[in-house]
């Protein structure tokens, strides 16, 4: 048998938003972005007076225009304290007051949770410097920014610090998604030859949420898997679960075991091949 071909485990990734602020409230110190309320502080609003100079010519953004000076540093926040992960957000940033775009300063970018800080990032360089492209903003991409990936990282706040001779800044189309949340835990999945000829799956999980069942399948060639079994799942647990599946009627030769667990929404978590 082979017992060991790869293992994974998938996150229950859920849907992100593109806030572009074109619906929020005229200077206004929050927004709601499908559901979440978020707080900008200090010197942000929702701006609309300066129609067009949003990303895409749009004619809303956030921005510092409340009070604009170097060495700001401005948030947004969610309203509950609720955690997401930040993916991407397009910035403008400038030294005149906004008029020009421009690259003569530097932005630190920090995303904490509950106050304790979780990543920072520094943009000193790629700023857009005309109106050409882009309308003057720069994208920031959370998987990719200085070689790290804190896409994926829970916040509760983002910041941004202007340093040098900035003293303005807009941030459009702000892109985030709701805390990532793991359907499960898998502490272990075994599968071993038992001396009567059959074979036996074992596994536990340490945590699941939102469990519907977990579902065996099996392959002569570990790419085309038919169903084998199905086992009920505790589907809410935070204490350790063991789990067993006996296959009566292996294959001759090498079996591969597939594992899934769907969620009660639909969405299946592959938790390996055996």
């Amino acid at each position: 048998f082979a017992l060991c071909l790869f293992a994974f485990c998938v996150l229950n990734a859920k849907a992100q938003y593109t806030e572009t602020f074109e619906s929020q409230t005229p200077f206004a110190s929050s927004f709601n972005s499908n559901g979440q309320s978020f707080t900008i502080t200090n010197n942000f609003t929702i701006y609309s007076s300066r129609g067009g100079y949003g990303y895409q010519h749009s004619n809303r953004f956030i921005d510092n225009s409340n009070s604009i000076g170097t060495n700001q540093t401005n948030a947004i926040k969610t309203t509950n304290a609720a955690e997401f992960t930040t993916k991407s957000l397009w910035l403008y940033v400038s030294m005149d007051d906004g008029n020009n775009p421009s690259d003569d300063g530097s932005v630190v970018i920090t995303g904490k949770l509950g106050g304790v800080v979780k990543f920072t990032l520094t943009k000193t360089s790629g700023f857009n410097t005309s109106f050409i492209q882009n309308n003057g903003f720069t994208y920031i991409d959370f998987s990719a920014e200085e070689g790290v990936d804190n896409s994926n990282m829970n916040i509760d706040e983002i910041d941004f610090q202007l340093q040098g001779n900035f003293n303005y800044i807009v941030i459009d189309n702000f892109t985030w998604a709701p805390q990532i949340v793991l359907p499960l835990n898998l502490l272990f999945y075994n599968v071993s030859a038992q001396q009567n000829g059959t074979v036996k799956l074992s596994w536990q999980t340490a945590y699941e949420n939102n469990t519907s069942n977990f579902t065996i399948e099996k392959s002569t060639d570990g790419k085309n898997f038919t169903q084998t079994g199905s086992i009920s799942s505790a589907g809410h647990s935070n204490v350790k679960q063991d789990y067993a599946f006996i296959d009566n009627t292996p294959f001759p030769g090498p079996n591969y075991y597939r594992l899934s667990e769907p969620d009660k929404d639909g969405s299946v978590t592959q938790l390996g091949i055996k």
